[in-house]
């Protein structure tokens, strides 16, 4: 239950585009009737042979049909977790559902064999959490490994992505590293008119009231090297109680801290939010 909920509450956090595409083929086999009229033991062969071959090609052509390939065109990273002003925690969720630090990977994709626009969502876990300095501007920096929990992604190309054509063994051997800080003017100028659009109010009164900066890095886990960092992010925190229990006001709708355009440190205790904005290239992000 815990899973699905992160997986829901990952899927209503993104704002997932379409994309298009086509592909598709097609043959049969079609054994002629020559030898027929000399062998009736030929004639009978070839019909096996007929028969086998029909089923053998309506077979292949089934397992298409079940098994499309998805081919990836973009990735959003969304980070969630409680902080209660000393430590990232497990938080509660509108539902009463306990929630744990998580990060969903969101895929959007194209059907090779359709065109069909898709998306897929692998949530994973974080734990074995470490504060570093690794962004020098940040109030705070974290990182840790990642663990997959629960994944819809499948039919990638297995060329690219593994035998089994999933991204979840790529996933789980990275590091995500997140910061949480000022707000970037860059990211607040192309978050801007999304959130006019999306609210109906005015960016630079609530907007920057309600928003503060983060940027979200990987990098591999057996790897010494830096993160590969994403472009500058707009971070959200909500209103908790004490027990990370998140706030809802009496329209049953969550509550933004407010006052951080004015912050110098993560406001507690609250529910943070990081999303990569906009979205980004897959084969950049999983170090390909």
């Amino acid at each position: 239950m815990r899973i699905i909920k992160t997986l829901t509450w990952g899927a209503l956090l993104l704002s997932i585009g379409a994309c298009a595409g086509r592909d598709g083929d097609g043959d049969r086999t079609d054994d002629s009737g020559g030898d027929s009229e000399t062998e009736g033991d030929t004639d009978s062969d070839t019909d096996a042979d007929s028969d086998s071959d029909s089923d053998s090609d309506s077979d292949t052509d089934s397992d298409t049909d079940a098994d499309p390939e998805r081919v990836p065109q973009t990735l959003t990273v969304v980070f969630l977790s409680g902080y209660d002003g000393f430590d990232l925690a497990p938080w509660t969720d509108t539902g009463g559902y306990e929630q744990p630090i998580a990060a969903a990977f969101a895929f959007e994709t194209k059907d090779r064999t359709s065109g069909a626009n898709e998306s897929c969502i692998v949530v994973t876990s974080l734990s074995a959490i470490d504060w570093t300095s690794w962004d020098a501007e940040a109030w705070v920096s974290f990182e840790s490994p990642l663990t997959v929990v629960s994944s819809d992604c499948e039919h990638f190309s297995s060329a690219d992505w593994g035998e089994e054509g999933r991204p979840d063994e790529e996933i789980g051997a990275l590091v995500l590293g997140v910061s949480l800080g000022p707000l970037d003017p860059s990211a607040a100028e192309a978050y801007a008119p999304v959130f006019e659009e999306t609210t109906g109010l005015t960016w630079a009164q609530e907007g920057v009231s309600r928003h503060f900066g983060s940027r979200v890095g990987l990098r591999k886990l057996d790897s010494s090297s830096g993160f590969e960092v994403s472009a500058p992010v707009v971070s959200v925190a909500w209103e908790a109680s004490g027990t990370l229990e998140i706030a809802v006001d009496r329209k049953g709708d969550v509550v933004p801290t407010t006052g951080m355009n004015k912050a110098t440190e993560v406001p507690s205790p609250v529910v943070v939010k990081a999303q990569t904005y906009p979205v980004l290239d897959p084969t950049l992000v999983l170090l390909r």
